[in-house]
């Protein structure tokens, strides 16, 4: 019998993709068993990048002049970012063109969230971004592409924190999306969901942490550590694992 390999190069936004298989389901335990498609732990002394701990390596680049706090900030390392012009440069990989599913994951300690629209991650304005909201102190992750569905209909497919996290702390903050509700997450407690589906949008823009490429100027003005992606939503139990296992 003749075998045909499935697996091969396809074109997505003009870039070269080989399809992988669909994550595992998690375990019953809620364990950290899934792996991000890329993890930057900003635990570096020095340099001008930051090394991507996943397997597929997708390296940040710095730009501007950020700090390096490593042992200071955050007791497993912290990069420190002025809120004027210093930000991390990810690129732009077919790792991160997520369509039914993702997870963003990172720690957060905000030095002043008076200034609006603070980005945290974000893949430019059209895709998914975490964001601080407004001049609240509080934080927004907003999909573009999902509609939101039942009693949810006539919401935006976006979720915001009930509480403001510019308090001097740090908080690990999480936001979901899993083809069947947008999560929003800080310190393993679910803050706000609303019940949405269809494919995420596509855009070419790179990912950026602590700005936006498609709306520069959004800088944020703090401490990021331990920023991962995942292509898949994440359960509740995986969030709190992971609140849990990367705390200080």
């Amino acid at each position: 019998m003749a075998t045909v390999n499935v697996l091969g190069p396809f074109k997505v936004l003009s870039r070269s993709l080989t399809l992988r298989p669909k994550d595992a389901k998690p375990p019953a335990t809620g364990g950290l068993a899934r792996v991000p498609v890329a993890r930057w732990k900003l635990d570096e002394t020095q340099g001008a990048e930051a090394v991507d701990a996943s397997d597929q390596r997708h390296p940040a680049q710095v730009q501007g002049n950020p700090r390096w706090a490593p042992r200071t900030e955050r007791a497993s390392g912290a990069l420190e970012l002025d809120g004027a012009k210093n930000y991390m440069d990810c690129g732009d990989a077919a790792d991160f063109d997520f369509r039914d599913a993702l997870t963003v994951s990172l720690w957060l300690r905000p030095r002043d969230l008076k200034k609006s629209a603070q980005t945290l991650a974000a893949k430019g304005s059209d895709t998914w971004s975490l964001r601080s909201e407004g001049k609240t102190g509080k934080l927004v992750f907003a999909l573009d592409g999902p509609q939101t569905t039942g009693r949810d209909k006539r919401k935006a497919p976006r979720v915001q924190s009930k509480r403001p996290v510019d308090d001097g702390q740090w908080h690990h903050v999480a936001g979901v999306y899993d083809g069947q509700r947008i999560a929003l997450y800080v310190d393993g407690e679910l803050e706000e969901s609303v019940t949405a589906s269809g494919p995420v949008a596509l855009n070419t823009e790179p990912v950026w942490l602590g700005n936006n490429s498609a709306a520069r100027g959004a800088y944020f003005n703090g401490w990021l550590a331990d920023v991962r992606l995942y292509g898949c939503g994440l359960t509740e139990a995986e969030i709190k694992a992971l609140h849990r296992e990367t705390g200080r």
